[in-house]
């Protein structure tokens, strides 16, 4: 309640110095918008986020190399986000800024987890989970494209994984979560249909991180690893999916498009509000109960995940995945 209390004000704020500063997301192929919108949102979260890491990690909640790992990954995906949100990066400074990150982040977990310098098949997984978590901030920014949708998102997945933490016993994370939920809660007031305001770049990367962070170190904490990939499973399936679809058609995969599940509905006449509806009905009914029998089972973890990915790939077919791309 106090990361929303913040976020709520924060934004508030960061809604006018960007109408005056004019940071605006201008309509463009992708955009499932029609007025230039302020931008910019996400700094106030990050903000709020990393202070409540800053304040687990002074006092022990977090382990001080994994909590700082976790805290300068987020700060530099903020930063990252913010300079695209004033002026627009190129593609290949974003990739290699992401590229760094990425590998600092998995290299100070690796490296925490056996000092020894790794070699071999450790640097290969290291590797992978380094393009694990790349594509991870990615697809978030893929999805962030229409009113409410990755707030409610964020605020429904990192709710029903905090609870589960808790159940797991990681405190720690569980407050991380709950930050998370909080900050994108508070965020919500400003950015549910019509939006005033969108989260833009620094929010996308920044909470793409988030989520990412906690599955590529899941290894290192194996209980996890289903239960955060369970929540994002909405979002994982329709990015990577719509991208696998766009490659086998040979359509320009690298080019902005409308043609993820969410944007053929939202084109096919569905409200923004009744889409972020569906969501939730999804996370209900379907995500959330294989969460909690992965975490009141965690041996039944490998199911839950197979459920709950199997009913979501069925449903992205029959909302219109399976159609050819215009």
């Amino acid at each position: 309640l106090t990361c929303a209390g913040a976020a709520l004000l924060l934004t508030g704020r960061l809604l006018l110095w960007l109408q005056r500063a004019a940071v605006l997301d201008l309509p463009n192929a992708r955009s499932m918008h029609a007025q230039p919108t302020p931008r910019g949102a996400g700094i106030g979260m990050a903000a709020v986020v990393l202070a409540v890491q800053a304040l687990l990690l002074a006092g022990g909640q977090l382990p001080v190399g994994t909590g700082l790992a976790l805290l300068l990954g987020g700060l530099g995906h903020a930063m990252l986000g913010w300079s695209d949100d004033r002026q627009s990066l190129s593609i290949r400074a974003r990739l290699l800024l992401q590229l760094a990150l990425a590998c600092g982040y998995v290299g100070a977990l690796m490296l925490l987890a056996s000092p020894a310098v790794p070699a071999g098949p450790t640097l290969a997984l290291g590797a992978v989970r380094a393009l694990a978590l790349i594509w991870l901030v990615n697809l978030f920014n893929f999805m962030d494209g229409a009113d409410a949708l990755a707030g409610s998102q964020t605020v429904l997945a990192a709710l029903a994984g905090s609870l589960s933490m808790v159940a797991l016993g990681h405190a720690g994370t569980a407050a991380v979560g709950l930050a998370v939920a909080g900050a994108a809660a508070g965020f919500l007031r400003w950015n549910w249909p019509p939006a005033q305001i969108f989260m833009g770049d620094s929010g996308s990367y920044f909470l793409g991180f988030q989520f990412g962070a906690l599955i590529v170190a899941a290894p290192f904490a194996a209980d996890t690893t289903a239960v955060w990939l369970i929540v994002m499973a909405p979002f994982v399936i329709d990015a990577s999916l719509t991208l696998a679809r766009r490659l086998l058609t040979g359509a320009a995969f690298w080019r902005a498009h409308r043609t993820h599940v969410y944007q053929r509905l939202l084109l096919g006449g569905w409200a923004p509000a009744r889409l972020v509806h569906a969501l939730l009905l999804w996370h209900v009914v379907v995500l959330w109960p294989c969460v909690w029998l992965a975490s009141v089972v965690p041996q039944r973890a490998a199911l839950a995940l197979v459920i709950s990915y199997g009913l979501t790939v069925i449903m992205w077919l029959r909302s219109g995945g399976a159609r050819r791309d215009g």
